[in-house]
């Protein structure tokens, strides 16, 4: 009975569940096996363990009848992919990528310059196309998804013929009026009072991921939207369309790792926050999803004393379902936010709004956690580990000799051992949520 369970086998803490558990199929069915049975699982894509009395992060005693019976009834057999922020290890397990193909429409953006860049002072044509090259080798040269580059006027038709070099997925956008400029108009001019070093166009840059992309995917008719920098390297095949995995799964959010920041400004972050959820409580009554789930004591509202760091998602790679961050309630939060110039004036990065809009309105089961391909995104000169990770599959079988070759052969850095004795207070490697990691700063990845 356990072998053949179409959907989810589950067996007490005793040796002889779990050869039978191991038997299940690994396409269609999840096996839970106690943690105490010395099996090594983490190679197996559908196993996840437990701990006594415990099923994921919630004690059995406290799971509904009703609530199990339902979940076991309906098609979907994999609920949340993987959340890190509901703080529990054993919710990061990896469970099988169920595939399928919907005819959705999704777009990889990269917004890009012609020039030296702004704030890190490297050719970011170069990185560009180092890029597109990766992106190719590993997933485009199979799946011919759209590839839109996003920039403010600096590619001719030349440079830009030089960067499709024949591949008729890349267009180019001109990011230009309303959608780059500085908003809102009272701010204008007040540029030596901002909060940080970085310059207009980097600014420009957050406003564009946080608040007016959405609008501009739609328009163009595409339902999802994934982001790579040019300075972000896919380093592994990914077998499968990233588009039609959202569709067929029903999610509305991807993202690769989580990250701790707050904007520039203090605590103001979270003073902003709180009575605007309680404005929305009290005049639509909604409250945020999942927003508080981390924080120490459930707090019941988001406020800095219990919640700490805020914990983000670090989005130079994301997916997104467009329509879902075009409707009223996201939109209420991203315009509120986009009035308030603080994007502009303290900082606050669509790392942050964006990460908070998907916690405080989307379903934590409508959000994923990539982990099946490796992934490296590095602000910066390019020449060695400045501000980022290079991140390794989960399932990698010898990590350790994958990230030396990595960096050797892929992206042309030092060695490990280099690195980590150049850096070694701030650069650590090892293992975040079951992925190889190198990570520069160690402590802004959580």
């Amino acid at each position: 009975r356990l072998i053949r369970a179409k959907k989810v086998a589950i067996c007490g803490a005793t040796m002889y569940c779990t050869w039978p558990i191991l038997g299940v199929d690994e396409q269609t069915t999840i096996g839970y096996i106690y943690e105490g049975s010395n099996v090594k699982v983490k190679h197996l894509t559908n196993i996840r363990t437990y701990s006594s009395k415990r099923m994921g992060n919630r004690h059995i005693s406290k799971i509904d009848d009703s609530e199990l019976l339902s979940w076991l009834s309906t098609e979907e057999a994999m609920g949340n992919g993987c959340d890190p922020l509901l703080g529990s290890e054993s919710e990061c397990e990896i469970v099988p990528t169920r595939l399928g193909n919907k005819g959705s429409k999704g777009a990889i953006v990269i917004l890009a310059q012609n020039r030296k860049h702004s704030t890190y002072g490297r050719d970011s044509n170069t990185m560009l196309k180092g890029t597109l090259s990766n992106l190719y080798r590993f997933y485009n040269e199979k799946q011919k998804d759209d590839i839109i580059i996003f920039h403010e006027g600096d590619f001719d038709d030349e440079s830009q013929a030089d960067v499709i070099d024949g591949r008729k997925e890349i267009s180019f956008y001109k990011l230009e009026g309303e959608d780059w400029e500085v908003y809102p108009a009272s701010i204008r001019g007040t540029e030596d009072t901002w909060q940080s070093h970085e310059k207009v166009g980097y600014r420009h840059m957050i406003r564009f991921y946080a608040v007016r992309i959405w609008q501009i995917m739609h328009n163009l008719g595409y339902d999802y939207v994934c982001r790579f920098d040019d300075d972000s390297y896919l380093l592994s095949d990914i077998p499968y369309n990233l588009f039609d995995f959202m569709a067929t799964n029903q999610l509305d959010y991807g993202y690769r790792n989580n990250a701790f920041e707050a904007g520039w400004s203090g605590k103001s972050w979270w003073q902003w926050h709180e009575p605007y959820f309680q404005e929305i409580k009290r005049d639509f009554g909604r409250e945020p999803k999942w927003l508080t789930d981390h924080c120490k004591g459930k707090c019941r509202y988001f406020h800095h004393k219990c919640c700490g760091k805020f914990l983000g998602f670090y989005n130079n790679f994301f997916i997104a379902n467009v329509t879902r961050f075009l409707e009223p309630d996201i939109q209420h939060y991203l315009k509120r936010m986009d009035d308030s110039g603080y994007m502009y004036t303290l900082r606050w990065n669509d790392l942050i709004i964006q990460s908070m809009a998907v916690q405080a309105f989307i379903p934590k089961h409508q959000v994923w956690h990539f982990h099946d391909f490796s992934y490296a995104h590095n602000s910066g000169k390019p020449n060695t580990l400045n501000w980022g990770i290079v991140q390794l599959s989960h399932n990698v079988s010898d990590p350790e000799f994958e990230m030396q070759r990595i960096l050797r052969d892929e992206l042309e850095w030092p060695s490990l051992e280099s690195i980590l004795e150049n850096d070694g207070h701030s650069t650590k490697v090892g293992f975040v949520d079951d992925m190889y990691t190198l990570r520069r700063p160690y402590y802004f990845l959580a």
